[in-house]
């Protein structure tokens, strides 16, 4: 049996019985072919930045599944982490951190009570499929606080191809007995192609870390988060909707609590811990727990040869629970089990920018963004409650020709904080403002493939933070009282950068 094919041409089956050699020729004849529609999808590659940045994706973030999102950031250069016990760290860029490295989680800045140094990211470190830092001033697109750097916490795109793929990651580690489960389901429905779904997920739990002698007593965690994300996507308009839930208690240990001089110089000169004990899951005082919602709104739709707009509309709200080491002394108010210090940050942000090219060789951007946050507290009195408001408008542009890129950009912010104060059992609501102008200049050359140079040279700003002006209790062991007449920060930085990529 013999069977003849060729793309575009009917198919040629025979029987032939040969007794001896022969020669046979076969003519193919055309034969029309129905082809399924073919639709090729591309995701928009952001401008590349004068500024310096580094990456963390593919293989190299797989190996840090299980870490907090701090400790993942390490591997980049120039990168640190301020660590409170196992659990708890924070990223330090050129020496700065808390509120002077600003956070983006899914293109949305991160509002929290990020001015604690032991108060680390209310982010899953698992939905990120790449984390960039950007080092050095960034005020200019992020806005105020970025004065060290900005990391950028990116999750995968949505599916754009019809099917369903899933993936779940299994991490163990032997120290602290952590285990770690996180799966995510992507799906898009050939009935509806222009949607697609996504559903994520961590469980993550660890118990007493262990040193080679002992075991630090109380410095078991764990977490549970989630989020989904669905998104419509045509080619002129879109839309995504995205929510994420953190949920956390992250045990401290219980040493490192001391309430007097005489227990501070005994745990200085003990080669040990006051507190010791073995191996347990458990959390008891003193512990946080920390829950925080994000929901994000975002689109874009065309504006022809000129351009889009984008907008992003957020509501996120976070709350700090801490629990002292010691219950109060009124057995009344002990059996409630409250904690001593309880904090809730709600913000709502708006942003709309419109992406132009003016001219072949020009693309640029003007936005304009503002934000409402409302601080309130219950128990132990350290930071007042306080309304928040800011706003911004930014442009920058960008000249491309050949291997040369010249950026340029500015800034203005505006910002009104207005605290409750009570004094002397008097109410007062002072209402505190700032303004500043802030810029950036660069230039990136490639001189080939390989070998890229970058130099940029920026400014940022920063205004006092709530905790700065007007704290005025107890937090972590210290008494903090604030200083109404700081004045805002402003960061100079200039950098310059040799990249080298390989095959």
């Amino acid at each position: 049996h013999l069977k003849t094919t060729y793309v575009g041409f009917e198919v040629i089956r025979q029987e032939i019985r040969l007794s001896a050699s022969a020669i046979r020729n076969f003519k193919l004849h055309p034969s029309a072919t129905a082809l399924n529609t073919v639709k090729i999808l591309g995701q928009r590659q952001p401008p590349i930045s004068t500024q310096a940045a580094g990456k963390l994706e593919g293989q190299q973030l797989e190996q840090t599944r299980g870490e907090s999102l701090g400790k993942a950031l390490e591997q980049l250069s120039g990168v640190t982490t301020l660590n409170t016990g196992p659990s708890i760290s924070k990223p330090v860029i050129h020496g700065l951190h808390s509120n002077r490295v600003l956070l983006l989680n899914n293109g949305v800045r991160q509002e929290g009570q990020q001015w604690g140094t032991e108060h680390a990211p209310e982010i899953d470190a698992s939905i990120a499929s790449r984390l960039t830092v950007v080092k050095g001033a960034a005020g200019v697109r992020y806005g105020s606080d970025a004065i060290g750097g900005v990391v950028l916490v990116e999750p995968a795109p949505l599916r754009d191809s019809a099917g369903t793929d899933a993936a779940v990651n299994l991490v163990g580690m032997s120290n602290n007995r952590m285990g770690q489960v996180s799966g995510v389901v992507n799906h898009k429905s050939k009935r509806w192609p222009a949607w697609s779904l996504r559903v994520q997920g961590t469980l993550k739990k660890g118990g007493n870390t262990r040193t080679p002698d002992y075991y630090l007593k109380n410095t078991a965690f764990a977490e549970q988060n989630f989020s989904v994300g669905l998104g419509y996507r045509q080619e002129n308009h879109g839309i995504e909707l995205y929510y994420s839930q953190f949920n956390a208690q992250f045990g401290l240990l219980s040493a490192s609590h001391i309430s007097n001089p005489t227990d501070f110089k005994r745990a200085l000169a003990s080669p040990v811990p006051l507190e010791m004990a073995g191996f347990s899951y458990k959390i008891n005082r003193p512990y946080q727990q920390l829950n925080h919602d994000l929901l994000k709104l975002s689109g874009y739709f065309r504006t022809g040869a000129a351009g889009r707009f984008t907008w992003l509309s957020s509501f996120q709200d976070n709350s700090r629970a801490e629990f002292d080491k010691h219950l109060p002394r009124n057995n009344e108010r002990a059996a409630l089990n409250k904690p001593e210090l309880d904090l809730k940050l709600s913000t709502f942000y708006n942003e709309l920018v419109w992406e132009h090219q003016p001219y072949k060789d020009i693309k640029g951007s003007i936005g304009v963004s503002g934000t409402v946050q409302r601080n309130q507290y219950s128990g132990r009195l350290y930071i007042p409650n306080f309304w928040n408001y800011t706003g911004s408008v930014f442009w920058i542009e960008r000249f491309q020709k050949n291997k040369w890129q010249l950026e340029v950009g500015t800034r203005y912010d505006y910002r009104s904080l207005e605290p409750v104060i009570y004094e002397e059992n008097v109410r007062t609501e002072p209402q505190i403002t700032y303004h500043n102008f802030s810029g950036t200049l660069g230039s990136n050359y490639e001189l080939n493939h390989h070998l890229s140079f970058h130099l940029n040279a920026g400014t940022a700003f920063r205004s006092p933070a709530a905790n700065e002006l007007f704290s005025n209790g107890l937090h972590s062991g210290a008494i903090e009282i604030g200083d109404r007449n700081l004045k805002p920060e402003t960061a100079y930085n200039v950098t310059a950068t040799i990249t080298y990529q390989s095959e």
